[in-house]
C-alpha cells in the first residue's frame, strides 16, 4: 500500500479518538503463516486471505459490518422493457457449466455473468488450436499462460470440467511433462471447449451473441492503461469501476485476455491484474 502497510495504517487508526471498535478486516495475497496473527496483533479484527471465496466474504461482512436499517424500503426493479434476462432461465441445462456458480462468482448480476459468457465465447473459441500452437512450437511460457488463463476464466464463469482439465494441462506444461501426457489432455479440451461454447452461443440473447467489437482508439487506449495502472499500483477501488466504464474497448483490444484480467480485478488480486494488464499493453506496444 502506498505511504503505509495495513498493519500501520490499522495501528494508526486505532490511536485516532472513537475508532477503537472500527471493523478491520485484513485482505491478504496468501494465507501465510502467521499473516492472521499479525493483523489481529497490530488491532485488526479478523483477516481473509486470497483468492477471495465470496462466501466466505459475506459471512465475514456480516459478522463484522452492522448497516443502519434503511429509511424507506427498497425499491426493486420489476420486469421493465429491456431488462437483463435471467441468467438462470436462459442458460439452464447446458452441460458443463454450473449457472449457479457462476452467478455467485459475478456477485449474482445477471448481465455482468452474461457479459462474461459472451466475451468467453468471443475469444475462446479457437483456443485449441493456438495452444496446440505454442506448444508444438516449444513457447512453454505462452502455453503455460494460456492454460492458466483458460483454467481462471472457466473457474469465473463456472465451467468446472473444463477448468479442471486446463488446471492439468497447465502443470503438465509447467512440469515440461512430455507429448505423451500433454496430448491426451489437449484433446480434451479440444472436444469441451468448442461443445460448450455452442451451447452458450446458443442461449445468449441476440444482441450480446452478435456483438462486434468494433476499431480500437489507440490514444484512448494508452490513457485507459495507465490510469487502470496507477490505480491497481495503489490498491485503489476505483479501478473496478474504471474497468466498468471501459470493458467495450478493453475488451476489443485486449481479447481474450481481458477475462483474466477483469477476473482478477473483481477478485481484488491487482498484483496478477496489473502484471496481465502489462503484458496485455505490450503486445499493442503500450508500456506501462
Amino acid at each position: 500500500m502506498p505511504v503505509m502497510d495495513g498493519l500501520a495504517a490499522t495501528r494508526a487508526i486505532r490511536r485516532l479518538p472513537g475508532l477503537g471498535a472500527l471493523p478491520i478486516v485484513a485482505m491478504t495475497a496468501n494465507a501465510m503463516a502467521g499473516d492472521r496473527e499479525r493483523c489481529l496483533d497490530a488491532g485488526m479484527n479478523d483477516h481473509i486471505a486470497k483468492p477471495i471465496d465470496l462466501d466466505t466474504l459475506m459471512a465475514k461482512l456480516q459478522q463484522w459490518v452492522r448497516p443502519r436499517p434503511p429509511a424507506m424500503p427498497a425499491v426493486r426493479a420489476g420486469g421493465a422493457a429491456g431488462a437483463t434476462p435471467s441468467a438462470a432461465g436462459l442458460l439452464d441445462g447446458i452441460a458443463g457449466l454450473d449457472v449457479p456458480l457462476g452467478l455467485r462468482q459475478a456477485l449474482g448480476r445477471d448481465a455482468l455473468y452474461l457479459s462474461l459468457l459472451s466475451k468467453f465465447v468471443a475469444s475462446y473459441s479457437d483456443a485449441p488450436l493456438r495452444l496446440a500452437g505454442v506448444i508444438a512450437g516449444s513457447d512453454w511460457a505462452s502455453a503455460e499462460r494460456m492454460a492458466h488463463t483458460l483454467k481462471g476464466v472457466a473457474a469465473q464463469i463456472g465451467a468446472g470440467e473444463l477448468g479442471s482439465i486446463a488446471s492439468q494441462l497447465e502443470a503438465a506444461i509447467r512440469a515440461r511433462q512430455p507429448a505423451a501426457v500433454l496430448a491426451p489432455l489437449q484433446v480434451h479440451i479440444a472436444s469441451v471447449l468448442p461443445e460448450l461454447i455452442a451451447s452458450i452461443a446458443a442461449r445468449l440473447p441476440k444482441a450480446q451473441a452478435s456483438a462486434s467489437t468494433g476499431k480500437i482508439d489507440l490514444r484512448r487506449f494508452e490513457d485507459v492503461c495507465a490510469r487502470l495502472a496507477s490505480q491497481l499500483k495503489d490498491d485503489d477501488f476505483a479501478c473496478m469501476q474504471l474497468l466498468n466504464d471501459n470493458e467495450a474497448m478493453l475488451t476489443a483490444a485486449l481479447g481474450e485476455r481481458f477475462a483474466a484480467i477483469a477476473a482478477a480485478i473483481r477478485d481484488f488480486d491487482y498484483i496478477s491484474a496489473l502484471e496481465g494488464l502489462r503484458q496485455a499493453a505490450a503486445s499493442h506496444g503500450v508500456s506501462l
